[in-house]
């Protein structure tokens, strides 16, 4: 079996759970958004972050409309003028489920030493970033099979990762930030963009 994954990023939100209801607004069952949902936050424990994702309904709906599109075209690519985080996986067949894509991004961790971001590291360490991003808060994720049976899983993200320049952790366990002060009141700024490249990561202005 073959996979590959892409990225890029985008915007900013708020946060909550996985609906109570079988809706999760994609394709994936309330079980598979919830599997989704705690290996993104195992991961970010593991890295000391103390902002847990939750599942967003929209967020999913909007990836499992790409997912569809990429499964119709079979084709890998990130969707154009997007304005949210976005973490791309493809595997050449079954079993290959979100939660498994999850996994996958964590396997850069390995290239990530707790640098900021930079259109040298991003490739390699990206979708790890994405996902231990402490200011994105919302995750939503959808699935596709194509019909030559390749799988897409695609996630969106609020706020969204990787801008040049920050580290992905500004908030940490001792209840310091990353540059050994007291941590602000958790915010979001306005302004966060990707430039529409394929894969880049986001500039602050």
């Amino acid at each position: 079996m073959w996979v590959r994954y892409v990225l890029t990023a985008f915007l900013l939100a708020a946060s909550c759970g996985v609906n109570a209801d079988d809706d999760t607004g994609s394709s994936l069952s309330k079980t598979d958004a919830e599997e989704v949902v705690a290996e993104h936050n195992r991961i970010r424990d593991e890295a000391g972050v103390v902002v847990e994702f939750a599942w967003d309904n929209e967020l999913a709906a909007i990836a499992q409309e790409w997912a569809d599109e990429l499964a119709t075209t079979d084709m890998l690519a990130h969707r154009p003028e997007n304005t949210h985080g976005e973490n791309i996986a493809w595997s050449s067949a079954e079993p290959f489920s979100a939660a498994d894509a999850v996994r996958a991004w964590e396997s850069e961790k390995e290239h990530y030493h707790g640098e900021a971001i930079d259109e040298e590291n991003f490739l390699n360490l990206g979708h790890y970033t994405q996902v231990i991003w402490d200011r994105s808060t919302l995750v939503g994720c959808g699935r596709a099979v194509s019909a030559t049976g390749g799988v897409y899983v695609v996630c969106n993200y609020s706020a969204a990762g990787n801008v040049l320049g920050e580290r992905p952790i500004t908030v940490v366990d001792d209840g310091e930030d990353d540059d050994g002060s007291e941590p602000p009141c958790m915010s979001f700024s306005i302004g966060d963009y990707c430039d529409g490249r394929s894969s880049c990561p986001s500039d602050s202005r």
